[in-house]
């Protein structure tokens, strides 16, 4: 039986799922169907196919089947299909699952492993269940020295860097061929192989030169994106502290491997997945992985649940996450692709190219071309066949037929509108990965946007205070020590109340975060975002931090643990007088309390008032601020009830503000008929005061996770456009409400800076990525990266993509009626008898030169006020509506007509020798598009003036001087000068054509090409 051998190419193996060619899918999205649909009836399988590159992503649990038996049923599926299952049946024996690159290393001749392979194994554990001794057993690690450095290098050259796998990058010669692989610049380069036949070689060369000019822009655009996005992973690419050989090290964190030991403290990114060792009062920003903005405190304790969620695992860390408080020892238990990080990576599949609506149209329009010129050039053959006219005449008619109808200038008008609007983008902080996401973007209906870090400012500032029996109002915003205090409306100065200055006191020495400025005065904590909230309240309040540190020294410390739900820090002031400092729950600090400190006095912290203290938390709580407790107390170094008998200090309830400007881009954004939805992993009573407080709560209604995953995808469909705010949700289900949203007609636009977004960024119409805080994976998967990673750019950006719809249709409406009308011309005169009125060289210099210059200015109008002001277009337009189409006849057919009685009255009743006449032809019709672009320019809605419209026109008029009377010109050109009579009738004959456009341009209607939003 002959088989097809798996090669590590084709083959590549990690615990719980694989991926292995099948070569009979290659290229048949048939069969790959049909495998598909008998895979997923198979239990605990599920996977993707690629019929493009044939092979098969299998994710399988091991708990519950083998890999032994996931390949027979891919085996017993494909045999019953045409796909050549035997193949794989034989292979099933052989197969060694061993490391994460795929390699078969260390096989007997008998197919046994070797000890050494054995050695190098990974084993599939899972770690958080695990003793710590355990962990160190299996990752071959000493606690004390590490991995020495021959073992480490021997694990870096088995199982690969410490990276996640890049999608297929295209060489620049790759990008150049896929730009020119079009219809368009196909049809365009057979016009030239035409002209270069019939012995027009500079014709030829003019064509093929505009065709390279178009895929050069593209390709270079398409290379400056991934430039800025290589930029932007060199920024993130973390380096790692690791002990080696005995001794602490720091290296990239790429050269990490499975069982290196690495430390961690506050400000540091997690290189790769790892087990805690050692934690002290350890905390981790997990909301690129998990969707959740709250720090996760992570501790030593064995889990015993074999199967948890990655947020659940409370003793592992998790690459690509950052530390936000404490510090840590932890021994690595996956890189790159077996990460977390990179299992969601791996699901994402090969990107495919997307056809927006922009490239779909362009290709139909020159599909239409060619078929005018078949059309035309048989009818012009047949005439001239019965009026016995000379072939050789005939084919140059042809010829000239051809280049009329075919705009060469036109994928170069649209190319350049696309990278006028990038580089407007740009300049906007909005990173384009593909020219047709400027489009794309402009036509979007639906913004699903991530709260934290996008919409909100992903810093926490103290909103309220509660003390002193009263509620205090705090201003400022983010991390700047800059704000009010206000009580009942009136502002206060917090020095001038004890009860503030205590708790401001406590709040800063109870700490471990550090808040500091950079040179261009911005503010920033390591460390916890909530004691950062803390220390910039006190700083708020008049505290004055390096004194405050100075005074106090700290000389023990409880940590926060998920038990006590508090944390203590004691200090010893110059007196040598011990104080106490504690904040969490407000239940568990209550619990503690036996005073409180009222209007500077310590005073029975009774029932009554400790039932006061919880409704005030309870209805901060309700504002969506997170609420904590701080408590003081004075205590002797013999204490050992260090957090007992507390004096209750006061309540403070924060939150994460919304980002400036965002709620003014919501407002502009729905006044464009686009809907916003927010879509976040935080709780529903956060997200709907965050929606509150942005406008989103009207827009529809709230729903959490739970109750979307009871949903079936039909109800969800049916009660999409009724949401507006998703809570608590997982990667899986932003993916579903993509997906329903895109199944009732919606052009989706989805915001991501998470792992977890990756999926549904990729899925949506347009992904959109955050530059600072995103992952390389989510940008990997999205079309446009946000370098500020704000809401408001990508309204910015909407604009920006409808004025570029907008641009081009100007330039295809200018365009268009030009060409069509040298067709008209052309054939009219045929069929009447005479020559040629337009030379192949003279309509490339038209369409190319001529035209071209106002046709790229009108690409380059500046955005319209009032094209927010419109709804989106619908995806399921026509390029030209109905009147568009009747508008751009009556232009072709009165360019056509006005050319012809031009040519024909000069032959016929002035006296024209053929040469005059041609070049009185070719003259008019530039004369008479110069006018158009006036019209042109003014048939849209926008008041806005365009600098480079009266210049294009100027040196369209100036390009024909130069054919007509410079004598090296002339020949080339086949032009004889003009003389002012000559010009007079030019006049006459380009300025009433112009009047009849303009009369036409006045009849009510709603034409338009590609319609501004």
């Amino acid at each position: 039986m002959k088989t097809v051998p798996i090669s590590t190419r084709d083959y590549h193996y990690l615990p719980g799922r694989f991926r292995v060619g099948v070569p009979a899918v290659r290229g048949n999205k048939a069969e790959a169907d049909k495998l598909a649909q008998k895979l997923d009836h198979v239990a605990h399988i599920a996977g993707y196919i690629n019929p493009v590159t044939g092979r098969i992503l299998l994710v399988y649990n091991p708990k519950y089947i083998s890999p032994h038996a996931v390949l027979k049923a891919v085996a017993h599926a494909a045999a019953n299909g045409r796909t050549r299952g035997a193949d794989f049946a034989v292979l099933v024996k052989d197969t060694y699952f061993g490391p994460s690159n795929g390699a078969r290393n260390g096989r007997g001749r008998n197919g046994s492993q070797s000890k050494a392979a054995q050695a190098q194994k990974k084993p599939a554990a899972a770690w958080h269940s695990l003793h710590p001794e355990r962990v160190l057993e299996l990752t071959g690690t000493s606690k004390d020295e590490g991995l020495s450095s021959k073992l480490a290098q021997k694990r870096l050259a088995l199982y690969g860097p410490n990276q996640l796998q890049e999608g297929t990058k295209k060489t620049v010669i790759e990008m150049l061929a896929e730009s020119l692989g079009g219809f368009m610049p196909k049809l365009l380069l057979g016009a030239a192989a035409v002209s270069l036949f019939i012995g027009g070689t500079a014709d030829a060369l003019v064509i093929t030169s505009i065709v390279i000019l178009q895929a050069a822009l593209e390709t270079f655009q398409g290379y400056q994106a991934e430039k800025s996005l290589a930029a932007l992973r060199e920024m993130s690419a973390p380096m790692a502290k690791v002990v080696r050989d005995g001794a602490l090290k720091e290296i990239p964190a790429n050269s990490l491997v499975f069982g290196d030991l690495i430390q961690l403290e506050a400000g540091d990114r997690v290189p790769a997945d790892a087990r805690l060792l050692e934690s002290n009062n350890l905390l981790t920003d997990e909301s690129c992985l998990t969707g959740e903005s709250i720090p996760v405190v992570k501790d030593l304790e064995i889990q015993q649940k074999l199967e948890m969620l990655t947020a659940d695992k409370l003793n592992m860390l998790f690459a690509g996450t950052n530390i936000t408080g404490g510090k840590a020892q932890a021994v690595v238990t996956a890189t790159g692709m077996d990460t977390e990080m990179g299992k969601i990576a791996s699901l994402l599949g090969e990107t495919r190219r997307d056809f927006t609506f922009l490239h779909r149209q362009m290709e139909s329009l020159g599909q239409r071309t060619t078929k005018l010129v078949l059309l035309s050039v048989g009818a012009i053959m047949l005439v001239g066949t019965l009026q016995q006219r000379p072939i050789i005449e005939l084919l140059s008619t042809g010829v000239s037929l051809a280049v009329s109808a075919i705009p060469e200038g036109l994928p170069a008008v649209v190319t350049v509108a696309l990278a006028f609007g990038v580089q407007r983008m740009a300049k906007r902080h909005a990173v384009v990965r593909r020219l047709s996401a400027v489009e794309t973007l402009g036509g979007v209906t639906t913004i699903c946007t991530d709260k934290t870090g996008t919409l909100t400012a992903n810093e926490m500032t103290v909103k309220r205070i509660y003390t002193d029996d009263g509620f205090y109002t705090v201003t400022g915003e983010g991390y700047l020590p800059d704000g009010g205090f206000y009580r009942d409306n009136k502002e206060i100065d917090p020095m001038q109340h004890p009860g503030l200055n205590q708790l401001f006191l406590s709040g800063a020495l109870c700490n471990n975060a550090e808040l500091k400025e950079n040179t261009a005065g911005r503010w920033s904590v390591l460390g916890d975002p909530t004691e950062g909230a803390l220390l910039t309240l006190a700083k708020k309040g008049g505290v004055c931090l390096d004194s405050v540190l100075a005074q106090f020294e700290r000389i023990d410390e409880n940590v926060f643990d998920s038990t006590r739900r508090m944390m203590s820090v004691v200090t010893e002031d110059g007196a040598k007088q011990i104080t106490v400092h504690s904040k969490g729950a407000p239940e568990a600090i209550l619990e503690r309390c036996e005073t409180a400190f009222i209007n500077g006095e310590i005073i029975p912290l009774d029932n009554t008032r400790k039932k006061a203290v919880l409704a005030a938390g309870q209805q901060m709580a309700g504002e969506a601020l997170r609420v904590l407790a701080l408590a003081a107390k004075t205590a002797p170094l013999d204490d050992e009830n260090k957090e007992g008998d507390l004096t209750f200090l006061g309540l403070v309830g924060m939150a994460d503000p919304p980002r400036f400007g965002v709620k003014e881009a919501i407002s502009r954004a729905r006044e464009a008929g686009i809907k916003v939805m927010m879509i976040t992993g935080d709780h529903q009573t956060t997200a709907e005061a965050v929606g509150r407080e942005l406008g989103l709560h009207d827009q529809g209604t709230t729903i959490s996770g739970e109750t979307l995953e009871a949903m079936s995808e039909e109800r969800l469909a049916e009660s999409i456009n009724n949401i507006a705010i998703f809570a608590r949700t997982s990667p899986g289900q932003k993916l579903r409400i993509v997906r329903a949203l895109q199944k009732k007609g919606h052009i989706v636009a989805m915001t991501g800076d998470g792992i977890n977004d990756a999926p549904a960024v990729k899925r949506a119409n347009i992904g959109i990525a955050m530059g600072r805080s995103g992952t390389d994976v989510t940008r990997e998967a999205a079309g446009i990266t946000l370098s500020d990673d704000d809401f408001s750019t990508i309204v910015a950006g909407v604009e920006e993509g409808r004025t570029v719809a907008a641009n081009i249709g100007k330039a295809t409406r200018y365009v268009l009626p030009g060409n069509w009308g040298q067709v008209l011309a052309v054939f009219l005169t045929s069929a009447a008898g005479y020559a040629t009125p337009l030379v192949p060289s003279q309509i490339l210099w038209i369409n190319l030169v001529t035209e071209g210059f106002p046709a790229l200015a009108l690409a380059a109008d500046p955005p319209d006020p009032n094209c927010m002001k419109h709804p989106p277009h619908r995806p399921t337009r026509k390029l030209f509506s109905d009147d568009a189409s009747r508008r751009l006849i009556y232009k072709a057919v009165l360019s056509g007509l006005s050319t012809f009685g031009l040519y024909a009255g000069g032959l016929n009743y002035l006296g024209w020798s053929g040469i005059k006449a041609q070049s009185m032809a070719f003259s008019h019709v530039v004369a008479s598009r110069a006018f158009s672009i006036f019209d042109t320019q003014g048939a849209g809605t926008g008041k806005a003036k365009n600098p480079y419209t009266l210049p294009a026109a100027g040196l369209s008029a100036a390009m024909l001087l130069l054919t007509l009377y410079f004598p090296g010109l002339n020949a080339v050109f086949k032009t004889v000068p003009l003389t002012l009579a000559d010009w007079g009738l030019l006049g006459i004959s380009a300025g009433v054509l112009g009047r009849l456009d303009y009369w036409l341009q006045r009849k009510p209607t709603q034409q338009r090409l590609l319609p501004a939003p």
